[in-house]
């Protein structure tokens, strides 16, 4: 299989083809495209399918880099919980998930402050 380039990831018309065929198939968009998978479990767990690699990581606020977006998660007592090149574990108090569309990881503040 063909290994999709950067341009198709971010072209629309490669997602709404995406979305159909994962329609029409009975599969989960992410399966075809790398759109984050984001699993909520109460007020104490989130799991981020696809990321690429956490910008921000305090005990009150972490920022994951997910490509097409930034995934913010707050709360208090949070903690990476587990680890690895596509999915990631946090735990703690979960209080608000925030998704900011459209911003790259190089154009977003690392410095944590």
């Amino acid at each position: 299989m063909r290994k999709k380039s950067v341009k198709q990831k971010r072209d629309p018309i490669y997602h709404r083809r995406a979305r159909d065929i994962a329609a029409a198939l009975d599969i989960p968009i992410n399966a075809l495209t790398d759109d984050p998978r984001i699993e909520v479990f109460g007020m104490s767990e989130v799991i981020v399918e696809n990321h690429r690699g956490v910008l921000r990581y305090e005990e009150d606020n972490i920022k994951v880099n997910c490509g097409s977006m930034i995934v913010t998660i707050e709360g208090s007592d949070l903690f990476m919980k587990a680890m690895d090149a596509a999915n990631l574990a946090i735990s703690g108090v979960i209080r608000i998930i925030g998704y900011d569309h459209g911003l790259e990881a190089k154009n977003h503040d690392t410095s944590g402050t």
